[in-house]
């Protein structure tokens, strides 16, 4: 679409199919990053996009309308602001074809605890390496991976939820991590 050129970092724009409109945090070939007022990141491909030209200024914060008139937004102490890191949330195929070879002479016992094996070992990493998000691809199927796959989960410092339908369908498992226990939402 000749219209999806115009997209630029700090404008807002539109998901197509989805009721989600966000500012444009950077762009990287065909693969847009978008920030939720509420702070959630989301990747798109740059065709799932459009450009938001009548946005409200009173919905978008004042830093970034200084970002948008080209000046560097300041803090009180008169420093430029520190960048926001952004995380390529990271994406786990625990299907067991992803993960051997060959499933041959395996029970179904030895391929779901296989599989729950690499989603303890990646929610490791992730914690240890402080990242704040996962995505963990497991199918559809009869959902047995998916039962056990959220009792690990609830064994760790974080929330989990379905995936985006539009991108995993019912087959993948979002899930935020948390440093410490009690920075989970709700938790003393």
């Amino acid at each position: 679409m000749e219209q999806n050129k115009e997209l630029r970092a700090g404008m807002m724009a539109k998901v197509i199919q989805d009721t989600l409109t966000a500012k444009v945090l950077h762009i990287r070939g065909n693969r847009v990053t978008l920030e939720s007022e509420e702070g959630f990141l989301y990747e798109y491909d740059r065709s799932e996009l459009i450009p938001v030209k009548d946005w409200e200024p009173h919905l978008v914060p004042a830093r970034d309308l200084l970002q948008l008139a080209g000046e560097s937004p300041v803090q009180e102490t008169g420093l430029p602001k520190k960048e926001k890191r952004v995380e390529e949330c990271r994406e786990v195929d625990l299907h067991i074809h992803e993960l051997i070879d060959s499933e041959r002479g395996m029970s179904s016992h030895d391929k779901i605890q296989l599989q729950l094996e690499t989603a303890r070992r990646e929610l490791e990493l992730a914690l240890q390496e402080k990242r704040s998000r996962l995505i963990f691809i497991h199918g559809r199927g009869e959902g047995r991976l998916k039962i056990e796959l959220k009792r690990l989960l609830d064994k760790y410092p974080t929330e989990h939820w379905d995936a985006s339908y539009q991108k995993y369908g019912l087959g993948a498992t979002e899930v935020r991590l948390y440093q410490k226990r009690s920075d989970r939402m709700g938790e003393p």
